[in-house]
């Protein structure tokens, strides 16, 4: 705990809350006062968690989602009809100073649940609602950055849409309580390509109350909520998918969580860890309640040794070890002097703890490259597993170093 922070919040609930690049923090939720003053379901702190007095816009119902847009303006989305007084139904925005924006009022007609700002500044909103502006859209929508509906986006879901998030290509991922977005069946979970179309080859069936999900900066894609199953596999209420949508058996931190079992926040760090909040206490064999950081998996490649003896007699080893799955195949290895344009040294041979490549000469004195490739599977899915590895060699001083990447 950082005893210097300590915003005092009252006559409420916290239920978003963003960070500006300036360190300020902008608080959302049904509170009604911070540090002793009135605020009013939205408040801004100073980094040290002292409230931001010239920031006060007033909202007269709760706010469920805050979004964040490049030049500085804050979008706000929940079951509200006003700010500052003046009619904004269930949608917002403000300028950086907290005061309305009074020309961006897309008029909602139900509770807004999520927000997400994409690249080329056009919103994705989600939520329990059936139009935006008069015209039909169900539970999701997307509007263009002046606050007018993008009438060419109406993938439409069955339900509640919760939770969005943005993949480096344009596609998006949303969840929620449906089980049809874009017209076609997709349970809990959907990737939707830029137009809105669903992506025929993501149908991961995640049988869940969604709580919260996470893209990791590798692709995959990290969930909680109360969750049952994925693709037909029991599970936890923290799971990872692949990038195509598997699961990552990998992935399987154990807990003990408090009925009624669910996990509602989680945070991908950019060091690969991740941060799960919830009704727990205890995760990945640690105690703690309600929040907890699980470290990087055990991979499936772990340890990569070059062993030199006399021409013709040299091999790499790859020892593996931890709780990845087992391979399906025998792994392949790649070499490359520069770290790109690999070549094909050959298929890895089984041992009694590992896999092994027979007569790789290495080069001395100089820096190269190893590349291993196996093919993954357990509980029903399977992956590819790639992993480089760097090497510098020097025989007359006996030095055998591998550095992984």
């Amino acid at each position: 705990m950082d005893p210097g922070f300590n915003p005092d919040i009252q006559g409420g609930v916290v239920y978003a809350v963003a960070v500006q690049p300036d360190g300020k923090i902008v608080l959302a939720g049904s509170f009604t006062s911070v540090g002793g003053t009135t605020r009013n379901r939205v408040a801004r702190l100073d980094a040290s968690g002292g409230l931001d007095t010239g920031f006060n816009p007033n909202v007269n119902g709760t706010v469920n989602a805050i979004a964040l847009q490049a030049d500085g303006k804050i979008i706000l989305g929940g079951a509200f009809t006003s700010i500052g007084f003046s009619t904004f139904n269930r949608i917002g925005r403000l300028n950086a100073d907290g005061s309305r924006d009074t020309a961006f009022n897309p008029n909602i007609n139900g509770n807004v649940l999520a927000l997400a700002v994409q690249a080329d500044g056009r919103i994705l909103v989600g939520g329990d609602y059936s139009s935006v502006g008069g015209t039909p859209r169900s539970h999701l929508s997307r509007l263009l950055g002046d606050g007018t509906l993008d009438t060419d986006f109406a993938p439409g879901a069955n339900d509640r849409v919760r939770g969005f998030a943005l993949q480096p290509d344009g596609r998006m991922l949303v969840a929620g309580n449906f089980d049809v977005m874009a017209g076609v069946a997709r349970v809990s979970l959907a990737r939707l390509n830029a137009s809105g179309s669903a992506d025929p080859d993501y149908h991961p069936d995640v049988l869940a109350g969604f709580g919260a999900m996470a893209l990791q900066a590798d692709g995959k894609l990290l969930i909680t909520g109360n969750i049952y199953d994925v693709g037909g596999v029991l599970t936890s209420d923290f799971v990872r998918l692949n990038a195509d949508g598997t699961r990552d058996p990998a992935f399987a931190p154990s807990s003990a969580l408090i009925d009624p079992i669910f996990g509602n926040g989680v945070s991908a760090l950019p060091d690969g860890k991740s941060v799960f909040t919830g009704q727990f206490r205890a995760l990945g064999g640690a105690g703690g309640y309600g929040i907890g950081r699980l470290g990087v998996p055990e991979a499936a490649m772990q340890n990569l040794e070059i062993i030199a003896y006399a021409a013709g007699a040299n091999r790499i080893a790859w020892r593996r070890r931890g709780p990845a799955p087992e391979l399906l195949l025998p792994p392949e290895v790649y070499f490359s002097l520069a770290g790109t344009n690999y070549s094909l040294l050959g298929t890895m041979q089984r041992t009694g703890n590992g896999w092994v490549n027979h007569g790789f000469v290495p080069p001395m004195n100089q820096t190269f490259y190893l590349r291993t490739r196996g093919l993954i599977g357990g509980s029903g899915s399977t992956g590819v597993e790639e992993r480089t590895w760097q090497f510098f060699l020097d025989r007359e001083e006996g030095i055998f170093a591998g550095d992984v990447d």
